[in-house]
């Protein structure tokens, strides 16, 4: 079993933190956050059919400090296993980019699922 597999999903500790850190308004940044994780997964397949190094770089840099901030450790832990290949020069294995978007697509249900159970927007 692979590290990020005994992660999870959302981490509900990290949300109670930030709600009591920014109120009622950090749903709905969690909600734009949410709804904006097939834009970002999105960047970085593009990164990856172009072989840019850099840009999919960037993209999991910035996608892996969101999704941590957003309690996807999950997806923190895959975007951040991208950019270690990244940082190394080289491409990513198709199978971890895979994983990353079953762990986006499962983070992004999950949190919406959260924000319509908690009635909170």
């Amino acid at each position: 079993m692979s590290e990020w597999q005994t992660l999870p999903i959302l981490n509900f500790n990290t949300l109670e933190k930030q709600t009591e850190s920014l109120g009622f308004v950090f749903f709905s940044i969690l909600q734009g956050y949410s709804e904006g994780l097939d834009d970002r997964l999105a960047i970085i397949e593009d990164a990856l059919r172009q072989s840019d190094i850099k840009a999919l770089e960037q993209a999991a840099h910035r996608l892996s400090g969101a999704a941590m901030t957003f309690g996807n450790e999950q997806v923190a832990c895959l975007a951040g296993e991208v950019l270690q290949y990244t940082r190394a020069g080289k491409l990513p294995p198709p199978a971890l980019l895979e994983a990353l978007r079953q762990a986006t697509a499962k983070a992004e249900h999950t949190m919406l699922q959260y924000l319509a159970d908690s009635d909170r927007l």
